[in-house]
């Protein structure tokens, strides 16, 4: 199973810890990888899904939630997140949308959960 913490090792478990954070996506975003991004998430997912939720913290969350919270409302209409990762923003948003400004900021993200 893709989710399986067996599927990796330690190193990379540790690896996708140390990396994983909102800067981190929005970065993979820009350069369109979504491998390394899909990567990273599954790793996440698979740590949380080990029970071992005590190692992943707010970033790592901010990290496997990029795309439905940053990037699927600028899209209208359901799309796989690999498509969306792999879009430019939708006709009549630019970089400068304040939301889209606020949102690459990780500002969502600095409520307390």
């Amino acid at each position: 199973m893709r989710y399986d913490l067996q599927n990796f090792t330690e190193q990379q478990i540790q690896a996708a810890l140390d990396a994983a954070n909102i800067d981190a996506a929005i970065e993979l975003w820009k350069a369109k990888d979504w491998p390394a991004y899909s990567r990273t998430r599954d790793v996440l997912i698979a740590v949380l899904r080990a029970r071992r939720g005590d190692e992943v913290q707010l970033p790592h969350l901010q990290f496997i939630y990029f795309v439905h919270t940053h990037l699927q409302p600028h899209i209208g209409g359901y799309m796989p997140d690999r498509s969306v990762f792999a879009r430019d923003l939708p006709g009549g948003r630019s970089i400068g949308d304040a939301l889209w400004v606020r949102a690459t900021k990780g500002e969502f993200f600095s409520e307390v959960l």
